[in-house]
């Protein structure tokens, strides 16, 4: 059973056993999961498109993020490079991080893989 305690300052503080602690925190835990799952459904219902863990994981850890969402999109390295209009070695100048593309480049390249410029710049 919780206990409150007045400190010297006058904050009152809460304790309680551990395992009463562990059920709280469980279910903020379940809270913020819920919140989490509201949201999504929210913008798939605006048409919005969300991207898998697996995904945001990669962009955090590349040294570009072009690979992963060319990846992600299926396309080869040549595909993406056709449709932006840039040779495939640009592409993977670009994705090895030896080159930074023109804005004018990386907005063809955003247009390409159905992003937001700001996912590839």
């Amino acid at each position: 059973m919780a206990q409150f305690i007045q400190s010297d300052t006058g904050e009152t503080q809460v304790s309680m056993p551990l395992s009463e602690y562990n059920q709280l925190m469980d279910l903020v835990e379940e809270r913020i999961d819920i919140d989490s799952a509201t949201e999504i459904q929210s913008l798939i219902a605006a048409g919005d498109e969300t991207y898998p863990h697996s995904l945001m994981i990669e962009l955090v850890h590349s040294k570009s993020p072009i690979s992963a969402l060319r990846k992600y999109r299926g396309l080869t390295m040549q595909q993406l490079a056709d449709a932006v209009g840039v040779s495939k070695s640009y592409i993977s100048k670009l994705e090895n991080g030896d080159k930074q593309g023109s804005i004018e480049t990386l907005k063809a390249i955003a247009q390409a893989l159905n992003v937001d410029l700001e996912m590839v710049a």
